[in-house]
C-alpha cells in the first residue's frame, strides 16, 4: 500500500512496475493534494479497483471500511483466475481454425524491460491455443517508422518454433506510423486466405506506446471490412481516441499505465477469441434480478442494462443453449421478459434496451421470493438443467428479519410477516393431528419480516415465501397465506443465524437448496454481509465501487456460465 500526500518529487513509474512484475498487487490511497495521474501510474491495473483518494485525514476512517471490503474483494477475485483461464484455455483448444496476427511497436520510446513484456504477451497467447498449419496459426510484424514483418502464419508449424522466433525479435526504435502499419497488415491477411485455401477468423492485436504520426482510421477500417477483428492495446502515452479507430470497438480497445498490465489485458482478449468455442455445448438458465429502485442514477441504469447485454453478447444463446430471462424490482417487482420468451441475441438486447425504471424502494428480500417461481417448468424454467440467478443491486434491503420468535412444539407457532393484512394459517407438526399448531402472522411495518423461529426442542425454523402452496402442510412445511397472496413456509433449519434478513438465509437458501446458483453484485452503498448471505458462497459475491466496474465482471460471468466449478484456496501477504 503506497499513501500520498501530496505532489510526488521524484520518479516512481518504474520502481512500481517493478514491484508488480514480481507479482505484488499494488494499492495507492492519495490524501489531500496528491497527484492522481502518478497515483494510477503507481498502482495496479485496473486504476478504478487499486486507486483511493481523499481530501482531509479525517476521512480517513470512513475509507477503512470501503479500503478493506476492497482489497478482500480482490484478493477472492484471484482465486478464481487459475479456474477461469483453466476454462477458457479448453475453449482455446477447442478453438480448431484461427489466424491471429501481432502488431507490436519497437520505437525508440519503449524501454528495453516494456519490449521483454511484449514478448512475454504474444508467449502467453501462444501457449493457450493448439498450434498448427491446420489449426491456429501465429504471425508477428513490427513498426516503428516503418512496417516490418518478423514472420508470417506459414513460416513455423508449431509451437516451439514460434517462441523461438518471438524470443528472438529485436527493438531497432524510430517514430510511431501506426496507420501505416496497419496498412501494410492489409495483404498479409488477404494472403493467409489463400495460403490456408479457405475462409477463419482473423485477429490483430496491435500493441503502440504513442501517438501516431499518420492518420489510422481509413487503414484500420479497410482492415475490419475484410472481416479482420482488431484489438488495439495503447499503453503509456497512447491516445484513446486513436486506439478505438484502429479498433472499432469500445470492448476492444484497451488503455493501460505500463507494460506489465498487459498481463491481465490478455486474459481478456483470449477469453473473447475463444468465449464461443468454450460455450457452444452449455446450455442453461440465467435470470437476472436488478435493483430498479429510485436512488439508481439515469446513466447507471443504462451500464446496469449494457452490463446485462455485454453477458448476453458472450452466451451461446438459442433454444437448446443458454436462456435469458429479467426481473426488475424496487418496492414492487416488474418481469422485463421470461426464460422461455426469446431465443436470440437481437431478441434479447431489443428487450433489454425497452426496459424502464421503477424507482421506489430497496426490497431485496421479496424480490427473490418473486423471483422464485420464474425458475420453475411452468414459468419457462429447466430445472434439469443448471440454473442461475445474478442479483444486482445499489443499497441495503429494507426487508429484514428483525424480532425473532419463538416455536414451542406440538404448540403455537408465531411470526410477524410484512402484509398489508393479517396472515393467518393452520399448521400440522409431523406426526401430529391437524390443529397441533398454528402459525400467526401481524401486520408489520414496511419492510419487516420477523420469519427465524426456534423451538423448545431445539428445532430451528425460516419463514420463506413460496409462490405455489405445497399439499399435506406439515411442521416442515407450513404455509400461510396473506390477503395480497403471498404464501409463505416455514422450514426447518440445522442452525440458527443470528440477525438474519430475507435477503439471507431465506428465499435464497431455499433457491440454491433447489439447485440454482446465485451471484450478487453490489454496487456503492449495498451491504456486503447481504451479498454473501445472498449468493451463500464468499466467491460469488461481487462489491464494486460504481456502475462503472460493472463492465470488469462481464468476462468472469459469462466464464461462470459455463464453468461454475470451483474450490480452490488462496493464501496473500499483505
Amino acid at each position: 500500500m503506497f499513501v500520498s500526500l501530496r505532489l510526488l518529487q521524484d520518479e516512481v513509474d518504474e520502481a512500481a512496475a517493478a514491484l508488480r512484475r514480481h507479482g505484488v498487487t499494488v494499492y495507492a490511497l492519495g490524501i489531500k493534494d496528491a497527484n492522481v495521474k502518478e497515483l494510477n501510474k503507481i498502482a495496479s491495473y485496473p486504476a478504478s479497483k487499486h486507486v483511493f483518494t481523499v481530501d482531509d485525514f479525517s476521512k480517513l476512517k470512513t475509507l477503512e471500511q470501503v479500503l478493506q471490503k476492497t482489497v478482500c474483494h480482490n484478493i477472492l477475485r484471484e482465486v478464481t483466475v487459475s479456474s477461469k483461464r483453466s476454462s477458457i484455455k479448453e475453449g482455446c483448444v477447442q478453438t480448431d481454425e484461427a489466424d491471429i496476427f501481432f502488431l507490436i511497436d519497437h520505437s525508440g520510446s519503449i524501454y528495453p524491460s516494456d519490449f521483454q513484456d511484449m514478448r512475454k504477451f504474444i508467449l502467453e497467447f501462444l501457449h493457450t491455443f493448439r498450434i498448427g498449419p491446420d489449426h491456429v496459426r501465429m504471425g508477428v510484424a513490427k513498426f516503428a517508422d516503418d512496417p516490418e514483418l518478423e514472420f508470417d502464419l506459414t513460416a513455423f508449424s508449431d509451437a516451439a518454433s514460434i517462441e523461438r522466433a518471438v524470443l528472438n525479435i529485436k527493438q531497432r526504435g524510430g517514430g510511431t506510423e501506426t496507420g501505416k502499419a496497419l496498412g501494410f497488415m492489409s495483404p498479409l491477411f488477404k494472403n493467409a486466405a489463400v495460403s490456408r485455401g479457405h475462409q477463419v477468423p482473423e485477429y490483430l492485436i496491435v500493441i503502440t506506446d504513442g501517438k501516431s504520426s499518420d492518420e489510422v482510421r481509413a487503414t484500420a477500417e479497410q482492415l475490419r471490412s475484410q472481416g479482420v477483428t482488431i484489438y488495439a492495446i495503447g499503453v503509456k502515452n497512447a491516445d484513446e481516441t486513436e486506439l478505438l479507430e484502429i479498433s472499432g470497438d469500445q470492448k476492444k480497445m484497451f488503455f493501460v499505465n505500463d507494460f506489465d498490465a498487459l498481463k491481465p489485458i490478455k486474459d481478456d482478449i483470449i477469453t473473447d477469441i475463444c468465449s464461443t468455442d468454450v460455450c457452444k455445448d452449455v446450455s442453461g438458465d440465467l435470470l437476472f434480478l436488478v435493483d430498479s429502485s429510485g436512488s439508481i442514477y439515469p446513466e447507471d441504469y443504462q451500464k446496469m442494462k449494457d452490463f446485462m447485454k455485454a453477458v448476453m453478447e458472450q452466451s451461446s444463446v438459442g433454444r437448446d443453449a443458454v436462456h435469458f430471462g429479467v426481473v426488475q424490482f424496487s418496492t414492487i417487482q416488474r418481469p422485463a421478459f421470461t426464460l422461455d420468451q426469446f431465443y436470440t441475441k437481437d431478441e434479447l438486447l431489443s428487450a433489454v434496451d425497452a426496459m424502464t425504471q421503477i424507482g421506489g424502494g430497496t426490497h431485496t428480500g421479496e424480490a427473490i421470493a418473486f423471483a422464485q417461481e420464474y425458475f420453475s417448468a411452468v414459468r419457462g424454467g429447466r430445472p434439469s438443467l443448471t440454473q442461475r440467478l445474478v442479483v444486482i443491486t445499489d443499497g441495503e434491503s429494507q426487508d429484514q428479519v428483525k424480532e425473532p420468535a419463538q416455536v414451542k412444539e406440538p404448540a403455537q407457532v408465531r411470526s410477524q410477516v410484512k402484509e398489508p393484512a393479517q396472515v393467518r394459517s393452520q399448521v400440522t407438526p409431523a406426526g401430529q393431528g391437524a390443529g397441533a399448531g398454528e402459525v400467526t402472522g401481524q401486520r408489520a411495518g414496511a419492510g419487516e419480516v420477523t420469519g427465524h423461529t426456534s423451538s423448545a426442542s431445539g428445532t430451528q425454523f425460516d419463514l420463506c415465501p413460496l409462490s405455489t402452496a405445497p399439499q399435506g402442510h406439515s411442521l416442515t412445511s407450513a404455509l400461510c397465506h396473506s390477503a395480497s397472496g403471498t404464501q409463505f413456509d416455514l422450514c426447518p433449519l440445522s442452525t440458527a443465524p443470528q440477525g438474519l434478513s430475507l435477503t439471507s438465509d431465506l428465499c435464497p437458501q431455499r433457491l440454491r437448496d433447489s439447485g440454482v446458483v446465485i451471484y450478487a453484485i453490489g454496487v456503492v452503498d449495498a451491504n456486503v454481509t447481504q451479498l454473501r448471505e445472498i449468493s451463500g458462497s464468499s466467491d460469488r459475491y461481487f462489491a464494486e465501487r460504481d456502475f462503472d466496474a460493472l463492465k470488469d465482471l462481464v468476462t468472469g460471468l459469462s466464464n461462470e456460465i459455463c464453468n461454475p466449478e470451483r474450490g480452490e484456496t488462496v493464501t496473500s501477504d499483505l
